[in-house]
């Protein structure tokens, strides 16, 4: 015979067929099953147990099986004693430890939501990053390479990425929302609302004679002369393409002067001389890069 449980279904002597339980059989065991099930599940519920997952209904059918162990003692053989007193010991020593490591979860991921949100870089309006939370721990993710990386906390509005040596530092407001964060100590980035989207800057075309006065070397202002520290620009099919390194970008014109990338992540602000000449680029509105003459 089977009873029905909230969640699943159980024996009514919940032992496979052994003289585990001695239960009567009958309406009267019915409406006791029923009746411990019921106390079980409030009980759980009490501690914030979700008796619907498989971990909640396991708790309930083990409650309910010592319960009726406990009010049948008089009536197990002796060689079934010692087995339910190891299986009460672990329901009494494992059930709290995850229940206070469900509490610990879930006490990380509210402390850490107010970080969770965009943020624009303030040196180019098109540049942003993601906070998020990814097993428990803070996430950031670039989404200009969709790269992310994983932040341990370390006080209050700090966390840190020791692989990379990376510090996040939040500003908190008057009214204790999370407003800003300075990564690496110098790069400001401002919250944004999570749908924000900046203005699409125009693309227009220039004449292969306006580019060539871009074409040439530059070397990183204060860098020491090594390769990372060289970019070559050359003109391709109508606009200027950048190699640094390994890497070729190409830089779409949105003024006389001014580049971006294509998705705009990026953009390059050039410099003349008074005689018309190029002198330099800055790039995001922070590093210089001076033409070689």
């Amino acid at each position: 015979m089977f009873l029905s449980v909230p969640g699943f279904t159980c024996r009514n002597i919940l032992g496979c067929g052994k003289n585990l339980f001695v239960v009567p059989t009958g309406s009267s065991s019915n409406s006791l099953l029923k009746d411990l099930a019921s106390i079980s599940v409030r009980y759980l519920n009490s501690l914030k147990v979700t008796t619907g997952t498989l971990f909640g209904k396991l708790c309930t059918l083990l409650l309910i099986w010592l319960t009726t162990v406990l009010m049948n003692l008089a009536n197990m053989k002796k060689h079934h004693f010692a087995p339910l007193l190891v299986l009460s010991f672990c329901i009494l020593f494992f059930a709290p430890c995850t229940l206070l490591a469900q509490a610990a979860s879930t006490d990380t991921l509210t402390y850490l939501k107010p970080f969770v949100g965009k943020y624009q870089f303030t040196d180019n309006k098109m540049v942003f990053l993601q906070i998020t939370i990814k097993d428990g721990h803070m996430m950031l993710k670039q989404l200009w390479d969709k790269q992310e990386i994983p932040f341990r906390q370390t006080s209050e509005l700090e966390f840190y990425n020791d692989e990379r040596k990376f510090p996040l530092k939040f500003t908190k407001s008057k009214t204790g929302e999370i407003t800003q964060v300075l990564a690496f100590n110098r790069d400001q980035w401002n919250r944004v609302a999570d749908d924000y989207t900046p203005p699409i800057k125009k693309i227009i075309k220039l004449t292969n004679n306006q580019l060539t006065m871009f074409v040439g070397k530059y070397e990183l202002k204060g860098g020491d002369g090594d390769a990372d520290d060289i970019a070559e620009i050359s003109v391709a099919d109508g606009h200027l393409s950048i190699k640094h390194e390994q890497d070729v970008t190409n830089l779409f014109a949105v003024s006389d002067l001014e580049f971006v990338t294509e998705d705009q992540a990026f953009d390059v602000v050039f410099s003349k001389a008074p005689d018309g000449s190029v002198t330099q680029a800055v790039v995001n509105n922070k590093d210089v890069w001076l033409k070689s003459k």
